[in-house]
């Protein structure tokens, strides 16, 4: 595995990777707050745009895990989509070594996309159309994976959306209270621990085999799929870090 040291300018890290040009420009890109993520603006012949990720190791701790997931799902995608123009996957650039990220020596993960240009995403749908996309983004999604097995994934992130363990693990923050906001949210926490009943549902449909497991995104928020800017029409499913063997009824609870 590749090392960028981290005291290395964000363009050294960039040109560890197979892009067309130099890394002219790197500025911190988009709305979300686990990676660090800066878009590479690159000159030579013709210019090109990457996204450049840091993965958070407090997060990630298994990034080989993760970034073999994503190549697999992705090759998978790519594949099935062929040369469509309406839809596509998230494409992962090499490093100059053919490996899907590098490491810088604090250990965090980096790894790069081609930019998909001239779209656009919402934290909240504007309208009902959007909303319709984003679904119909994400039922494209599993109905293109449906096919690959889920065997052929690993699970990085362990018992994810496992309903049971979060609802334990709310029960001991709340008997903790270490914030000190109990008193703003008690009507919340009780509207929980009245479908206590409900956690355990997804969880012994898995275990009895009546829901069997298949590739799921793990984190269908709105703004994890890109909109084409001008046809409003769904582009592409990205934010792939939590890809890996799940339930479809994750993916369509989380969304609704």
């Amino acid at each position: 595995m590749s090392s960028a040291s981290a005291a290395e300018p964000l363009v050294e890290i960039a040109q560890r990777f197979s892009i067309q040009g130099h890394a002219e420009q790197i500025q911190r890109f988009g709305s979300g707050h686990i990676n660090d993520t800066y878009l590479v603006q690159c000159r030579g012949g013709c210019q090109r745009f990457y996204i450049l990720q840091r993965l958070n190791p407090s997060v990630f701790h298994r990034p080989d895990a993760v970034m073999r997931n994503i190549e697999r799902v992705t090759k998978h995608l790519q594949a099935k989509q062929g040369k469509a123009r309406d839809r596509c996957a998230l494409s992962l650039v090499q490093t100059l070594n053919a490996e899907t990220h590098t490491l810088d020596l604090s250990g965090a993960a980096w790894r790069m996309y081609l930019f998909v240009e001239g779209t656009v995403s919402y934290d909240e749908p504007p309208n009902a159309e959007v909303a319709r996309e984003v679904g119909r983004a994400f039922g494209e999604f599993q109905r293109d994976l449906l096919d690959l097995p889920a065997t052929s994934l690993s699970e990085p992130l362990p018992d994810f959306h496992h309903t049971p363990k979060r609802y334990e693990a709310l029960l001991e923050a709340v008997a903790e209270d270490r914030a000190g906001r109990l008193s703003d949210c008690k009507a919340e926490i009780q509207f929980i621990k009245a479908r206590a009943a409900n956690t355990s549902v997804l969880i012994s449909l898995a275990e009895s085999g009546a829901a069997p497991p298949h590739v799921t995104h793990n984190d269908t928020k709105i703004n994890n799929v890109l909109l084409d800017m001008a046809t409003g029409r769904r582009k592409c499913v990205i934010d792939l870090d939590t890809v890996m063997p799940g339930l479809t009824l994750y993916d369509f609870g989380d969304l609704v």
